[in-house]
C-alpha cells in the first residue's frame, strides 16, 4: 500500500486511524491464517519507520497489544509440532 495514501503531510491526509480497524480484524484472522498477521505485521513496520510517531501513536496503542498472542510460545506446543516455526 503506498504510504501516500495513508500519510501525506503536504495536503493534510491523516487516514491511518481509519486502517485501524483493517489491522485489527487481520490480525483477529492471523490466529487461522499466519499469512494474513505476517501481511499486517510487514505493513505495521513499514508505517512505523515511515511516518511521523503522532500520527501511529494511538493505532499502536490498541494493535500491539493483540500482537502478544503472536509473540507467546507454549513449550508443549511447539516440542509436539516440529512445524511450529515454519
Amino acid at each position: 500500500m503506498p504510504l501516500a495514501l495513508l500519510y501525506n503531510k503536504d495536503i493534510g491526509t491523516d487516514n491511518v486511524e481509519l486502517w485501524k480497524g483493517v489491522m485489527l480484524k487481520a490480525l483477529e484472522l492471523g490466529h487461522t491464517d499466519n499469512g494474513i498477521a505476517m501481511t499486517c505485521i510487514k505493513m505495521l513496520e513499514q508505517w512505523f519507520d515511515k511516518l511521523p510517531p503522532n500520527t501511529t501513536v494511538k493505532m499502536y496503542q490498541e494493535i500491539l497489544p493483540q500482537l502478544s498472542d503472536f509473540l507467546n510460545v507454549d513449550s508443549d506446543e511447539k516440542s509436539s509440532n516440529p512445524e511450529y516455526f515454519h
